[in-house]
């Protein structure tokens, strides 16, 4: 059974059935490269006739090419390659990335390339099962911080994150939910507090680290809003001379500010790493690192 079709792009492409292979495999590869039904026709005829002992050297050529498509190391050559928020074609992201370490999710990915059509729609589904949990875990958690930052406010809400053990770690789908609190948190500077600082600076390192925009990007405008606000207290506060007598709110202050700028400290050289990245995140990258500067002088 054959059938052709003709898609916007002037592409045509044939379905059709062939005895171990299913029907899904047989769409074009690419809009760059239109299907040639006389040339398929030719193929089909002469397909008995392949050898096969030139499996093996085909083989090898798909090894090696898939070796060469390996992603670069973002560690060792300090380059950014992250998930850009506006991309064209998909990146090839796991869902499981995005769930809790103790839920059981199945694999969408297939075994192998030879797979049925009910194999093909049974895969389908589990991804789609995939998604749901994604986003059923992530709407529970923050319906309950929710809740608890209309009558505690954003500190404590901010503090039931860590008593869930969502800071402990920091898995992906953990950071996927602090980015959602953040978006919200740095659009209420006046709601900051030293106590926050000095909570959430750690998992702003970790944020810079991602592999994903969005969450470079949240985490960029979180560190810019507490270098913006509070690096001058932070700094008055750790060179003040030690007063007379005992001054316990003093004493908490100074720790807190201790912390934070260490932890500053350390959110510098992950800055200076980054500073190649290209486009807005590299502008992003540079102006943090001069307001980080700052804190030698």
């Amino acid at each position: 059974m054959e059938a052709r079709c003709q898609n916007p792009f002037n592409c045509t492409y044939k379905l059709t059935n062939v005895q171990g292979k299913p029907t899904m495999l047989a769409l074009p590869m690419a809009v760059t490269h239109p299907y040639n039904y006389n040339n398929d026709r030719l193929y089909d005829n002469n397909s008995d006739s392949i050898n096969q002992n030139s499996l093996p050297i085909l083989q090898g050529e798909s090894l090696k090419h898939s070796q060469s498509m390996a992603f670069p190391d973002v560690e060792q050559k300090c380059e950014l390659d992250a998930v850009h928020q506006s991309r064209t074609k998909s990146f090839g992201i796991e869902l499981d990335d995005f769930l809790p370490r103790n839920t059981d999710s199945a694999k969408s990915g297939y075994g192998s390339l030879e797979v049925s059509d009910a194999e093909a729609i049974s895969s389908i589904y589990r991804g789609h099962e995939s998604m749901v949990k994604v986003l059923g875990h992530r709407k529970k958690y923050l319906q309950s911080v929710m809740r608890i930052w209309k009558t505690e406010g954003p500190l404590v809400s901010v503090l039931s994150l860590k008593m869930a053990g969502l800071t402990s770690a920091i898995h992906m789908s953990d950071s996927a939910i602090l980015v959602d609190i953040l978006t919200l948190l740095i659009t209420k500077p006046s709601s900051w507090t030293l106590d926050m600082c000095q909570l959430l600076l750690p998992v702003i390192c970790d944020l810079l680290k991602s592999k994903y925009e969005t969450y470079i990007t949240i985490g960029c405008m979180t560190l810019k809003l507490i270098m913006k606000n509070f690096s001058q207290v932070i700094k008055i506060n750790i060179s003040a001379p030690k007063g007379i007598g005992i001054d316990i709110s003093r004493e908490e202050r100074y720790k807190k500010c201790r912390v934070c700028f260490s932890h500053l400290i350390a959110l510098r050289s992950v800055v200076l790493q980054r500073q190649s990245a290209e486009g807005q995140l590299g502008k992003l990258f540079g102006e943090l690192y001069q307001m980080l500067q700052t804190l030698d002088q």
